[in-house]
């Protein structure tokens, strides 16, 4: 196949779907603007254009430095600590967010999985101050710059949970896996109730959180046995902490505008599984059963299971298998969930959907679709222009929904090549065709070793 003609009948049909895409994303906004100012969280109210701009495109939120007089003192020191600077903005994700993730480290200064579990320990050690966070948000609820706040210092310790599940179910330890994913279902049951997912009034987040932070602490039993197998597990990307589905604003406008509606129209008598593809959408499952349980009455279930056809071509990592993890309930499997940060062959999702089998209803549920790699990767859709033509077009059929939506944001992937001809490693990282490890090096790695919060 000459990938010149594949690319020709490719990209005209790329430009429609990136400004489609960026269309959804503009209305899903516009919904969340207006979920917000139904719940009356705000004194005033939030423009679409203001949650846009407080997004980081990469995870995590923005706060403009002007805003820190109108956040508490909890809120400022966060961000001091947790978050970096950056043309005018406080950024909510510094680097110790991602140190857990052996890509962010060059390679001959590579931690092994103790070193890395160990970062996570010592950041946990500290989590009841992002508690304290979130009740200073509490005390002032109406204010718009704290609530991004709160929500920030809960991501972080949603990020090191999903961590931990990750960690324990490639290791086996089911009795650990069970109580991790009970407190990630916690965490995000928490998130979801102050987020423009479904907003409400008047509950104690902050008690919720304590209990978790406290329940998988530093005195009990769950870390010092994970960190004990780890000893025995050398294999690279048994600890991680970058996901590319790690994004709560794009998961609630695919949530409002994929599955809300579909969600509504189940009477009490169905049943809905939701299956994360992890490690990129590990916590999907989480966070959508939490919404869901104010758009139906029907039963709810969730799962994960190890399906990336992505991670297993690059082998970036080791032991990446096509493997189910905790298995639902044989009762749910009416409504099965495919959730997953990124759309482009469709070979992850067709992988769930085997490993759940049965379902009498599968939705597939991507946060992101990739136009990128199509035109650099032709191939993988097919062996003439025509074929990868139709392959594509089919994949955007199969995730449309019936008001069109597709996705509310494109998949990180570069359009363009970049010249990989050199022995730099910053170098490749940066030009890479993965563009949030580029966006991570460029912000913490530089040309220096990677050091935590510099």
């Amino acid at each position: 196949m000459k990938a010149k003609n594949a690319i020709c009948l490719l990209r005209p049909v790329v430009r429609q779907i990136r400004t489609r895409i960026a269309k959804a994303q503009r209305l899903a906004c516009e919904h969340g603007a207006l979920r917000l100012k139904e719940s009356g969280l705000f004194e005033r109210d939030v423009s679409p254009r203001l949650l846009r701009e407080c997004s980081d495109p990469f995870g995590g939120y923005k706060i403009p430095e002007d805003w820190i007089d109108h956040i508490g003192p909890k809120g400022g020191e966060f961000l001091q600590l947790y978050g970096f600077r950056y043309c005018g903005y406080f950024y909510s994700r510094g680097s110790a967010y991602y140190s857990s993730d052996p890509a962010i480290y060059y390679n001959a200064l590579r931690p092994s999985n103790v070193e890395l579990f160990q970062m996570l320990i010592d950041r946990w050690q500290h989590y009841r101050d992002l508690c304290e966070v979130v009740e200073e948000w509490e005390k002032q609820s109406k204010n718009f710059p704290c609530w991004l706040v709160a929500i920030s210092a809960i991501e972080w310790i949603m990020n090191d949970l999903c961590t931990l599940l990750w960690v324990v179910e490639r290791l086996e330890l089911r009795e650990q896996a069970i109580s991790i994913a009970e407190s990630l279902s916690h965490v995000s049951e928490v998130l979801v109730s102050m987020h423009f997912l479904t907003p409400i009034l008047g509950k104690s987040r902050s008690v919720c959180l304590r209990s978790i932070v406290q329940r998988i602490s530093v005195e009990s039993t769950v870390f010092a046995t994970i960190s004990e197998h780890l000893y025995n597990h050398p294999e690279r990307g048994i600890v991680r902490s970058i996901r590319e589905g790690d994004h709560t604003w794009l998961a609630a406008m695919a949530y409002l505008e994929r599955l809300e509606p579909q969600l509504r129209r189940l009477g009490a008598e169905r049943s809905v599984t939701f299956v994360s593809n992890a490690f990129g959408g590990i916590h999907l499952g989480h966070l959508w059963k939490a919404a869901a349980r104010r758009a139906t009455d029907a039963s709810l279930a969730s799962t994960i299971v190890a399906a990336s056809s992505h991670e297993h071509e690059m082998c970036r990592f080791d032991r990446v298998n096509v493997q189910g993890f905790t298995e639902p309930d044989c009762r749910h499997k009416d409504v099965v969930i495919l959730c997953d940060d990124s759309y482009f062959t469709g070979k992850a999702m067709d992988l769930m959907r085997a490993l759940v089998p049965n379902g009498n209803m599968y939705i597939s549920a991507p946060i992101t679709f990739d136009c990128a790699t199509v035109l650099n990767h032709p191939e993988e859709l097919g062996s003439s222009p025509e074929r990868v033509l139709e392959s594509f077009l089919s994949g955007i059929a199969r995730i449309s929904t019936e008001n069109d939506f597709l996705a509310p944001a494109r998949s990180y992937w570069r359009f363009k090549k970049r010249a990989q001809d050199t022995d730099n490693e910053f170098t490749k990282m940066v030009l890479g065709s993965d563009l949030l490890l580029a966006a991570l090096w460029m912000r913490f790695c530089r040309e220096r070793p990677y050091l935590p919060n510099v």
